[in-house]
């Protein structure tokens, strides 16, 4: 499966967008304050990781992609 989404990485966000609208219902439904640590477990390129960030919470992601995790450090930075 890493393989394919090596590949899917590197134009993964040539085609997707974190959801404002999912990104807001998500920060609902964490029920935690900001400055919270929270890990996105299977985080991809990190779309939702970097938005829910901006909302104040401390996050970290992680994924077995190679490439996926290449592209969300950079949003990171």
């Amino acid at each position: 499966m890493r393989p394919l989404y090596d590949t899917i990485g590197k134009k993964y966000d040539t085609t997707r967008k974190a959801d404002q609208e999912i990104a807001r219902r998500l920060r609902h439904h964490l029920h935690v304050p900001n400055s919270s640590k929270v890990l996105n477990i299977a985080c991809g390129t990190g779309n939702y990781t970097a938005v829910l960030e901006a909302t104040g919470l401390q996050m970290a992601g992680c994924d077995l992609s190679t490439e996926m995790i290449t592209q969300a450090k950079l949003k990171s930075k």
